[in-house]
């Protein structure tokens, strides 16, 4: 027999030392990967219960919150609204001081951000009150009707909004839309797709108001003759676009877990006037349903 000397006996122990830490380690995790795994795993729930808490559609479509009275702009012909500021601005018919510049007030606290869910591209404008991440709201004098213009204070901005989506599952959105006034053809376009990687839509007229517009495919651009008559003296006749809309219309396919659908100023007549949108719906396209026999059912999505 060899005989063992004090290096090779320690380096015996060392070694039944490890073998007996990696089964243990085995034993409680079943691999050293799953302990990693173990690890990463509350990263993937955060990120999971963030992409819960979106909306999977649009959310004040129709921008009729906030009330105007809840403001104190029961008056006013527009608010610009901040939710980054937290701030935001009216245009009162009664602002008999400056009415070029609307003063600019903080939010009240019952107001619901994620109530109004609309954001804005719009950066520093170097203008007191027209700040980042305004949407203009605009109310008709009877306070009948909402709606944004996309034009707050910069060209070229959007508003939008984050949606939650499957991915592969078709959608499809619908909007009305209007120039600001006869004067000019304002132009915009509809970017649908992951956050930051927004492509261009294809939309499809699907009404027509009868000032020279026809239905049928428009392309990557929507654009809408309206016959408002500019006239600083009679807002209340430029602000209600009564009869003045289009509707548009499209698809789009989702490709991931997080959807941002942005409306885009494309050309209007100033960096603070044009593109009004109202009326705005995204939501799954409904499926075909099959009967015994093989055949199809089921019926289109319809506008509200």
């Amino acid at each position: 027999m060899k005989n063992i000397t004090p290096r090779m006996f320690r380096r015996t122990l060392t070694t039944l030392a490890l073998t007996s830490m990696l089964a243990s380690l085995t034993a409680c995790t079943g691999t050293t990967t799953a302990m990693d795994a173990a690890i990463r795993q509350p990263q993937v729930t955060a990120t999971a219960r963030t992409d819960t808490n979106l909306p999977d559609h649009i959310v004040n479509g129709g921008f009729d919150y906030p009330d105007m009275s809840m403001l104190g702009a029961r008056d006013s012909l527009f608010v610009y609204i901040s939710r980054k500021d937290l701030s935001y601005a009216r245009k009162d018919t009664q602002d008999k001081t400056n009415p070029a510049d609307p003063p600019r007030f903080a939010l009240p606290s019952g107001f619901d951000a994620s109530g109004f869910a609309w954001h804005s591209t719009q950066g520093n404008t170097g203008l007191a009150n027209e700040k980042p991440d305004d949407v203009q709201v605009w109310t008709v004098y009877d306070g009948g009707n909402h709606y944004a213009e996309l034009a707050a204070a910069q060209t070229g901005t959007a508003i939008y909004q984050d949606i939650a989506t499957e991915p592969g599952v078709m959608y499809k959105w619908s909007l009305r839309h209007a120039s600001l006034d006869e004067a000019y053809l304002d132009k915009m376009s509809v970017m649908i797709g992951t956050p930051g990687k927004e492509t261009a839509q294809d939309a499809v007229r699907v009404t027509s108001n009868g000032h020279g517009d026809k239905t049928g495919p428009v392309g990557k651009i929507i654009a809408t003759r309206v016959a408002n008559h500019r006239n600083a003296q009679s807002w209340n006749k430029e602000t209600d676009h009564t009869g003045q809309w289009e509707s548009y219309e499209g698809t789009y396919i989702a490709t991931g877990k997080i959807t941002r659908f942005t409306f885009r100023n494309v050309d209007s007549a100033a960096d603070h006037d044009g593109n009004l949108l109202d009326d705005i719906i995204f939501t799954k396209a409904y499926p075909l349903s099959y009967d015994g026999n093989g055949n199809t059912n089921g019926n289109a999505p319809q506008n509200k």
